[in-house]
């Protein structure tokens, strides 16, 4: 339905290290219903405990969001993290720096905060 939506992305943190040698310097993607609707910018040096302070808004509801956490790598592909699909719904209200836990393989391998606010 058309009422907006903002989506905010905090920050995250992870419960261990994805990459062999040195620091993660991780981004996060926000797809809506299959919709890439942000990428963030690379949290540099911050390694487990990367922060964004990025947000978008949507024109509408969508049935879910979906946000995956990448570490970013010039060497090879970045790696996922882990990811959370949220469902949406109109009578959801406001979120405000809610934790999502991250999963990746099925196991739980951190938290992704963000608000998420319906209009």
């Amino acid at each position: 339905s058309a009422m907006p939506v903002s989506v905010q992305l905090h920050g995250a943190t992870l419960s261990r290290s994805f990459c062999k040698v040195g620091w993660m310097d991780c981004y996060a993607v926000v797809k809506a219903d299959g919709q890439q609707v942000l990428r963030t910018a690379v949290s540099r040096w911050s390694h487990k405990t990367p922060g964004w302070g990025q947000q978008t808004e949507l024109a509408s509801i969508p049935d879910h969001i979906h946000i995956s956490v990448y570490d970013s790598n010039r060497l090879h592909k970045d790696v996922l993290c882990g990811s959370v699909e949220i469902p949406m719904a109109e009578d959801m209200g406001c979120l405000a720096e809610r934790p999502f836990t991250l999963i990746k393989r099925g196991r739980s391998t951190g938290t992704v905060r963000v608000t998420l606010s319906v209009e």
